[in-house]
């Protein structure tokens, strides 16, 4: 038998965040806005465990957007100067981050949130990260001038989080890599190689915790 788990996100209630908006901005701010997103997170948990569902995950009600949540530990990353750039193999643009030094974790990610999902279930728990070449298709390099190398750079951060994720309990750690289905053409198989670069380094970290590799959202996804 197949454990039952949702994908990886939920959505937000409309007292959290913006509805139907792919970085929606926050409802709340301060103490307040940190509460809002305990509630959403529980109401979520509680939803899943009444549907029967094997594997919980927190549907990512704390953050933005799956990307930019990862990115707001890293040092090395400029939010405050985002530039506008096409992303998903230029299906549409987006105002991203870019990357302008040495890329480096400032502490812990998403310890809260998985310690939260750990505490408030008896199930099997999961939680998603990006991808390496998720996150390159979704930064403008201005450091590193290499997509191997800048996906290598992220591959290792993610194995730091992963593995610091295994200790808080969580059972299951899932990439998402919505940018390695891009169609294998002449102009974009280059382009794509560090994403079987990154995940194998990713693989290859040496914790116990399962790696789970989905399959890629259909083309029409706008993550």
């Amino acid at each position: 038998m197949f454990d039952t788990a949702i994908a990886g996100s939920l959505p937000k209630p409309v007292w959290l965040a913006e509805p139907q908006k792919l970085w929606p901005q926050w409802k709340q701010s301060g103490p307040e806005l940190a509460q809002a997103k305990l509630d959403a997170t529980l109401l979520w948990i509680k939803a899943q465990e009444d549907a029967g569902l094997d594997v919980i995950g927190d549907g990512e009600q704390s953050r933005q957007h799956f990307v930019h949540g990862f990115l707001e530990k890293v040092a090395g990353i400029d939010f405050e100067h985002k530039v506008e750039m096409g992303i998903r193999n230029d299906r549409y643009k987006a105002m991203v981050p870019q990357v302008v030094a040495p890329l480096r974790l400032n502490g812990r990610v998403h310890q809260a949130e998985a310690r939260l999902l750990r505490a408030h279930t008896r199930k099997k728990i999961k939680f998603t990260l990006p991808g390496p070449m998720t996150i390159v298709d979704t930064v403008a390099d201005r450091h590193y001038g290499d997509r191997v190398k800048l996906a290598f750079a992220f591959a290792e951060l993610l194995n730091q989080e992963a593995r610091a994720l295994e200790a808080d309990g969580v059972d299951i750690v899932q990439p998402l890599g919505c940018a390695a289905r891009r169609p294998c053409t002449s102009a974009t198989a280059t382009a794509s190689r560090p994403t079987s670069i990154g995940r194998r380094r990713w693989a290859s970290s040496g914790a116990s915790t399962r790696r789970s590799f989905p399959r890629w959202r259909p083309a029409a996804s706008t993550r």
